[in-house]
């Protein structure tokens, strides 16, 4: 609980710094809505490093093709219909190109659209540079992530579950060999699957925010071990149809 306490307090702190930073950006540009580039920079952080990178981009095409079409409708259809089909348009290719995460931006820029007095080329670039200020400290700020501390935890995991797991694994040779069973050995193994969830959650998060050849081992170790964890699970259930120990035992255990 501490550790994630200093985690989501780091994390709502980075992202109460990176908003503010981009309505006082977006104020002292002389940008109308400013309050926007901080709406838009907290949802780009919502995400890794690189599904960030991802979707800025996506904002921006996205944009322009919707900036576009407001251009024409605003001008030259009664605005309540200039919105609607401005809506159709925005929601149709963003779901078409799979910008859905991009929308929110592009309908928001829709309804000042449609407060302004004068729809001109000043409201379009006005809205591109609110969009533009808070992906910028969206970008800025999710580079900044304590990725060292992510992966020495999950070093730590490494370790300690491959103990557990020689552990259960020589707990169930016993019992093979034995014929005694413990069911400390299924509670630990139970235990060790919960635990895998919260690695693998850690190392997909950490795969998010790296841009290097190892980011994708820590993820696909734990899903082994997971896959372990599956069939031993499936183990216990025929080990205990077995009444008596059959010679080819002796072959099991010693592997």
């Amino acid at each position: 609980v501490k550790k994630n306490s200093r985690r989501w307090a780091l994390y709502g702190a980075r992202l109460g710094l990176a908003s503010a930073l981009s309505i006082f950006a977006a104020h002292h540009l002389g940008l109308q809505f400013e309050t926007q580039a901080g709406v838009i920079c907290i949802f780009s952080m919502l995400t890794t490093s690189k599904d960030t990178l991802k979707l800025s981009l996506s904002r921006l095409i996205s944009f322009v093709i919707t900036a576009v079409a407001a251009y024409f409708l605003f001008q030259y259809v009664n605005e309540f219909v200039a919105y609607g089909i401005f809506i159709f348009i925005t929601i149709y290719f963003s779901e078409m190109m799979g910008w859905g995460a991009a929308l929110s931006a592009n309908v928001v820029a829709g309804t000042h659209f449609l407060s302004v007095a004068e729809f001109t080329p000043h409201v379009i670039l006005n809205e591109f540079f609110i969009v533009l200020t808070g992906m910028f400290f969206a970008l800025i700020f999710n580079l900044v992530r304590d990725t060292n501390t992510q992966k020495d935890f999950l070093r730590e995991e490494i370790l300690a579950i491959q103990s557990k797991m020689q552990l259960i694994l020589t707990g169930i040779a016993d019992y093979i060999e034995s014929g005694t069973e413990s069911q400390k050995i299924w509670d630990d193994l139970e235990q060790v699957h919960k635990r895998l969830d919260s690695c693998i959650h850690t190392a997909l998060e950490y795969q998010g925010n790296q841009f290097g050849e190892d980011a994708e081992y820590y993820y696909r170790y734990f899903e082994m071990r997971e896959h372990q964890c599956q069939i031993l699970s499936n183990l216990q259930s025929e080990l205990e149809k077995i009444r008596t120990t059959p010679d080819q035992a002796k072959i099991i255990v010693d592997y």
